[in-house]
Order: structure tokens, then sequence, then C-alpha cells
């Protein structure tokens, strides 16, 4: 199906599992190219099982591990990314970069991809939306997303005019904290957070579930790709994991989207679209068990960094990147123990708050946003601590 692959994120959570796809389809001699930030060796060790791939690092510059290492060929930084997806122009490209990095490294796939970019990298929308928009419409390629709600939106939107779409719903599982008495929040440990009830996802998606920002993320992206205002989007809390989104349309009629919480099937859809990979039993669901579903209400006492997003959309978009920044910076905070769980909001609120918001006129203003709310939030935990 697609001759020419590149998988950009390669050794993240959600490479490694479209290497599994990849893999169980026989398409791994299909990769031509792989990236990895910083983490070398495990690039190194995947690429063996994939004998056409390219090899880049955009975080370190590695050359003697390399050398000693393969005879692929190496390339570096975000200008060796660029160089190599030039040259190899893949079919497919599958974006899996975390963090504001993946912004850049998105529009490069959009305008050197033939015809579709598969997109895991959720903070590219939400950080620079109008201007991913705006290289795709350009370029004329697809662009599909590889979140499970968002694979679920656009499965359940297929053939559907929006004038007929009364609202969407994004599910969440509440994270590992949503159980955990209000008053304890504060007193919670790293490893309390990363202990997720549903998913096995990377460490700040991860803390990002339990304060729901993960969801306020995805609605700024619900926004951008199905073209939705922000009244129309709305989050309910799923305990089970099993409904990943569901369309309420002007009839009154309602679309669920069900489906096994693995993220190998919204990967595989996003590739394969309009066609599906065949799983084996475990990963179908008994419908048997959609008769014990639970639906909750997020409440701004124990998700107040999720409901930010609303009054994000009444202020310029500097605003998202800021929002997406100072999160970055307080999640990376959190895990290396200099604040508390519930100092997450704070530092977004106190840097979303200091910041002088403006409408970017083109991406490199974006990243020009991003550094600046970095610096302000960084001051910020120096003054706590």
């Amino acid at each position: 199906m697609w001759q020419k692959i590149a998988l950009l994120g390669a050794t993240g959570s959600i490479g490694i599992q479209t290497l599994d796809v990849l893999k169980r389809s026989r398409m791994l001699d299909n990769i031509v190219l792989l990236s990895a930030n910083t983490n070398v060796k495990s690039l190194v060790e995947i690429s063996r099982d994939c004998p056409n791939s390219s090899l880049c690092v955009t975080g370190i510059d590695s050359r003697r591990f390399f050398k000693e290492q393969t005879n692929k060929d190496i390339y570096f930084g975000f200008e060796g990314l660029k160089e190599a997806l030039e040259r190899l122009k893949p079919d497919l490209t599958i974006v899996a970069v975390s963090g504001a990095a993946g912004f850049k490294i998105t529009l490069e796939s959009i305008k050197n991809t033939k015809n579709r970019v598969c997109l895991a990298t959720k903070e590219a929308l939400v950080i620079g939306g109008k201007f991913v928009k705006r290289e795709v419409k350009k370029s004329g390629i697809e662009l599909l997303p590889i979140d499970s709600e968002h694979s679920a939106l656009f499965q359940l939107l297929l053939n559907e005019s929006n004038d007929s779409v009364k609202r969407i719903i994004l599910t969440a599982s509440g994270g590992s904290l949503r159980d955990c008495p209000l008053e304890k929040l504060s007193e919670v440990s790293v490893e309390d957070v990363l202990r997720h009830p549903v998913w096995n996802m990377g460490k700040r998606i991860t803390v990002d579930s339990s304060t729901m920002v993960n969801k306020a993320f995805e609605i700024i992206e619900a926004h951008h790709l199905f073209d939705l205002e922000v009244e129309k989007i709305s989050a309910l809390i799923h305990r089970e994991g099993l409904i990943h989104s569901m369309v309420e349309f002007v009839d009154g009629s309602i679309k669920l989207h069900a489906g096994y919480p693995d993220m190998r099937i919204p990967i595989s859809y996003s590739i394969f679209f309009p066609d599906r990979m065949e799983f084996d039993a475990g990963l179908h669901v008994d419908v048997k068990i959609l008769s014990n579903l639970s639906f909750d209400i997020p409440t701004l006492d124990r998700y107040p960094a999720f409901f930010m997003v609303y009054d994000l959309f009444k202020m310029p978009s500097s605003s998202w990147v800021v929002y997406n920044a100072a999160d970055e910076v307080a999640v990376q905070k959190f895990l290396e123990g200099r604040i508390r769980f519930i100092d997450i909001h704070r530092l977004i609120d106190k840097t979303v708050e200091k910041f002088d918001h403006f409408e970017p006129q083109n991406p490199e203003e974006i990243l020009i946003i991003d550094q600046q709310a970095r610096n302000i939030a960084e001051e910020e935990v120096k003054k706590w601590e």
C-alpha cells in the first residue's frame, strides 16, 4: 500500500506501537526514515528490523556512536530531518514527536510527504493549528489524526455535514487521581500520577491525563480538525475507556464510537484508511460489557487546568501556545520533584496571565511565543523554590 514510510518519534510510546502495527502488516521493509530526539541506542536497535531505513537524531549530535553501530545514512538536528524528508519524499509520514518541537516537524512533514500524514503530535495543532491547516490545503495531502478520540470523531463524522452536528463529546479517563480526595492532591507522588487506570502512555501525557490538560488540548485539536466552534465541543469522564467519542446531531440521534483501549487500533486506522487492519480477539470488545458504562461531568475543583481552555478561546491564539509551553515546563518540574501536582495548574495559570497576548502571524512567531512562555514559567518556578 505504502512504498515509502517515515516514522518520526520512533522510540516513543506511539512510535513503538506503530512499529508493531507495521511489523504485523509486513511493512517494516517499507520504512525509509526513522527519527528520535535523543534515544540513539533504541533508534539503532529498532532500525535493525528496518533494513531500508535512514536515521535521524534531532536532539543531539552523536556521530561517533553511530559510526560504531551502523552504516546507515544518518542525519542530525532539525535541518538534517528536513533534508532527509526532502530527499526521501515518503508516501506516508507518521508524526509522533511530543511537545512543541513537533510543530516545525509537522509542517516539514506535510510539505515533503506525497500522500498522507498521520498525526499523533497534538501540540502541532494546539499551538499552530491554522498554519498546519494552511500547509495541508497548500500541499493537497491527507491529514489523519491518531489520537483515539479524534480518530473516533473522524469515523463518526464521515459523510456528515457540520450543520447537522449539535455537539461532539470527547471522553476522558479522568486520570490516575480521579478518585483521590481533593484534600490529598497536594501530597500525591510522581508514581501515583503515572499509574494510569486505562492507557499505557508516555510520562507527560499520563500526567496531563490526571490534570485533564490533555483533554483541553484535544478540544483545541477538534476545533481545528473538524472546523467546529468550541461551544459545540465538550468532555465527559468515562472510566471504562471503551467509548472514545460521541456525536450528537440536530435530530437528537447520537453516534458513539466504542473500541478496546489500545492505541494500535487508531494507529492502524490512520495508516490503512479506508481499509482496516484485522486484530485478534483480544482487542475486540464484548458487547455485554457495554451495558455497564459510566459517564461523569468533570468538575472545576478537581480539574482547574482543563477548564482554562474555554477562556483561552476568548483570547488571541498566542494563549494556546503559552498554555502548552507552561504545561510542558510544569509537568517536567513535577516529574523532577521540584513542584507539587497541584502546582501544575498554578504555574500554567500564572504564565498565561503574565504573557502579553497577540495573534501570531507566522510559524516563526509561534516558536518565539513558545520560548518566551517557557522563560516566564521557569522564572516563576525559581520564585517558588
